[in-house]
């Protein structure tokens, strides 16, 4: 750990309580140390104390806190967020590294909501009156223990991000049940089957058509032409084999 500044003591009431986690670690505890998880809790006698040691993960710090155990280890020591220039210095780290991570995961669900599969600035399908927003979520929160990582975030429209119109916990909508039984029971079975799928697994799943059509909304105009004279050259071609059969 590069020294920039001392160690302020964590005991200091004028330091702010993840100041005072980050202080307690490094001097009571130590880069490779393990520590108790009641006596650590009981030693500031703040119910936010173990959201503040979550939250050291977010400035570079590793902390092994097994479920079944209540011995813990400090395996590094990452930004020394009682500096406010180290401080500083991380935040601007980790807003860059957000930006590039929600990039990514926006590539990798091809820009599209991995709920209802509406694309940013489409109308909502049963909202026509609505264009879609679309934002990256964790999976799993990081007070749960998530991380920020690809493999952990999603991305959801404004209707179906928790807390949306598509929420679980809405009162029942005997209309729109109604109308959703009657449309689905009238589509192909192959269809049904895929859409129970997505049901199964809750997520809409990507289809070949899905992934083109994503790539070609990020094309620009000549590509894009280029691509559907292609598509269009296809059916000729098919046509001219299927009359020489």
């Amino acid at each position: 750990m590069a020294a920039e500044e001392e160690v302020p003591d964590w005991r200091s009431p004028s330091l702010g309580l993840l100041k005072r986690v980050a202080a307690y670690l490094a001097t009571e505890v130590g880069e490779g140390g393990t520590f108790d998880k009641e006596a650590f809790v009981e030693a500031f006698s703040d119910d936010q104390v173990l959201r503040r040691l979550r939250d050291l993960r977010k400035y570079g710090w590793e902390i092994d806190s097994p479920r079944s155990s209540d011995s813990w280890r400090l395996v590094k020591i990452g930004a020394q967020v009682w500096s406010p220039r180290a401080l500083l210095v991380q935040r601007r780290i980790s807003r860059s590294a957000m930006a590039r991570l929600r990039q990514e995961v926006l590539a990798r669900d091809l820009h599209c909501c991995r709920s209802c599969g509406v694309g940013a600035g489409e109308q909502h399908l049963d909202a026509p009156y609505r264009t879609a927003r679309l934002g990256v979520f964790h999976r799993s929160g990081l007070a749960q223990g998530g991380a920020d990582s690809v493999e952990n975030m999603i991305t959801l429209c404004d209707r179906c991000e928790p807390g949306g119109d598509s929420d679980s916990s809405l009162p029942s909508d005997s209309s729109l049940l109604d109308g959703a039984r009657k449309e689905v029971l009238e589509l192909p079975m192959r269809q049904r089957a895929a859409l129970l799928s997505w049901m199964t697994v809750g997520e809409r799943r990507r289809s070949a058509t899905d992934r083109v059509w994503a790539a070609y909304r990020h094309m620009n105009d000549d590509d894009r032409n280029a691509l559907r004279l292609a598509i269009a050259a296809s059916f000729a071609d098919e046509a001219d084999e299927s009359e020489s059969v």
